[in-house]
């Protein structure tokens, strides 16, 4: 559960509320309800008012849990060496003294300054939600001043109990890695490199690939041939004959490339055993999920990476180089 809960979901229009603010599609509501084997209300305008009316307290918050942090999410990972030695209130605090309160933003913001918004810790993860304004307009072509209104973005750093493995989600790359200098200097820590991360090199790929179900579309990376003009090919899988789509790596052209020419997939979009999708970039080392999905797939997700890293003996090769403490 979480350590930080300040709403209240005891009356309806509360529920309906906490429910609207997550701005989830109702396919995404339909997929929770039946994962908990709950009925399904018929999808109309006043979907969401039956969904908070019917289920119980616990499978309410159950949903909240699921996707307050989650949702269509891109995770950026990160190796941060000894940082499984701290426990989350150390953590929580350094970052609180490191990062200023929302309050503290000036007003209009005219920068995107990040602000610590809350912290939550739910299942033996902490959740540091890091918000920034942004402008939903343009800048006056004369003076340069901003116009329009600023809207609040989010990125949230996920830290998982005694893994050294950290997760930012965010799509903005400057922000997201603004963010994890900062993060990293609020625990004494400092790094000289702005792009390491884990490595999801070819052994991250052999042992990854035997636990993806389908590759819908990859593209490989060709060996490095001096009569060849091309880098990297795209191949996207055709359906079959029921509707369903094929594992790309089964293609012989495909097969020909990773086994006989030395090729190595750099991107793709999988599905796992459990049914979800996502992308992953491996040079980026990073996973993007293109439908809302809940906090429990994400983590699926980040499980199998950790595990792959720790086999495969990444976790002390692609760290963030120079980290070490900040001499006094």
């Amino acid at each position: 559960m979480s350590t930080q809960n300040l709403e209240s979901y005891d009356t309806t229009d509360e529920r309906l509320q906490a429910i609207q603010r997550l701005d989830l599609p109702m396919a995404a509501i339909e997929r929770f309800l039946k994962s908990r084997n709950k009925r399904v209300p018929d999808k109309d305008e006043n979907f969401e008012m039956k969904v908070v009316e019917k289920i119980s307290e616990g499978t309410f918050i159950d949903l909240i849990n699921q996707y307050k942090y989650a949702g269509r999410q891109t995770i950026n990972y990160f190796i941060i060496t000894g940082i499984s030695d701290y426990n989350f209130d150390e953590i929580k605090e350094n970052v609180a003294n490191r990062f200023p309160e929302q309050d503290d933003i000036s007003n209009p913001p005219v920068t995107k300054e990040p602000f610590l918004a809350a912290s939550d810790v739910i299942n033996s993860r902490l959740y540091l939600p890091i918000s920034y304004y942004v402008y939903a307009g343009s800048e006056h072509p004369v003076t340069g001043t901003k116009q329009g209104i600023p809207i609040t973005k989010r990125t949230v750093v996920v830290i998982h109990e005694d893994r050294d493995l950290v997760e930012i989600r965010g799509s903005d790359v400057d922000m997201v890695e603004n963010i994890r200098d900062e993060f990293c200097k609020s625990l004494g820590k400092y790094k000289t490199s702005v792009k390491d991360r884990p490595s999801f090199g070819a052994r991250f790929q052999e042992k990854f690939n035997n636990l993806v179900d389908t590759y819908f579309n990859l593209k490989v990376r060709v060996d490095d041939q001096e009569d060849s003009s091309l880098d990297t090919i795209s191949f996207t899988s055709k359906e079959d004959e029921q509707g369903n789509r094929q594992d790309a790596r089964e293609d012989e052209r495909v097969e020909k490339e990773l086994s006989e020419r030395g090729g190595e997939i750099t991107m793709g979009y999988v599905e796992v055993e459990d049914g979800f999708r996502f992308r992953m970039n491996r040079e980026n080392s990073k996973i993007s999920f293109m439908k809302s999905e809940k906090e429990e797939n994400l983590n699926s997700v980040t499980d199998i990476v950790h595990n792959v890293l720790r086999k495969t003996g990444r976790y002390t090769q692609g760290q963030i180089s120079g980290v070490s403490d900040v001499p006094q």
